[in-house]
């Protein structure tokens, strides 16, 4: 599966293994993104991993609404409702990895206060 660059939050790069655990599909801001051969996707840095999804399918969705929103806020960034759309339907997707705060939550946090 292909996943298209989107702006700040993933950069592709050509896979490559990571150690006997996965393999490594592209960056976000200094980590990298990592497919785990047990099926979750992952945020490793020298400082720490974070849960991104239980899957890839739910890690594309997500990267993609999440995209989609700070595309429209550059030209709406006063649109509260869509903030809050995509918190709703981002959380849905994977209710457990968004419950661990440890990424997506973060993310829409950063976006609500104007950080990112």
């Amino acid at each position: 599966m292909e996943i298209p660059a989107t702006r700040d939050l993933f950069f592709p790069r050509q896979r490559t293994r990571f150690g006997s655990a996965g393999w490594v599909l592209g960056e976000d801001l200094g980590a990298d993104i990592v497919l785990l051969d047990a099926g979750r996707v992952e945020a490793v840095s020298s400082e720490r991993v974070a849960l991104v999804n239980s899957s890839l399918d739910q890690y594309v969705d997500s990267l993609k609404r999440v995209g989609d929103l700070r595309d429209h806020l550059l030209e709406c960034p006063d649109d509260e409702e869509s903030i809050v759309e995509c918190d709703i339907a981002v959380r849905n997707i994977d209710e457990s990895a968004y419950a661990q705060g440890e990424y997506w939550s973060l993310i829409m946090e950063q976006i609500r206060d104007e950080q990112f």
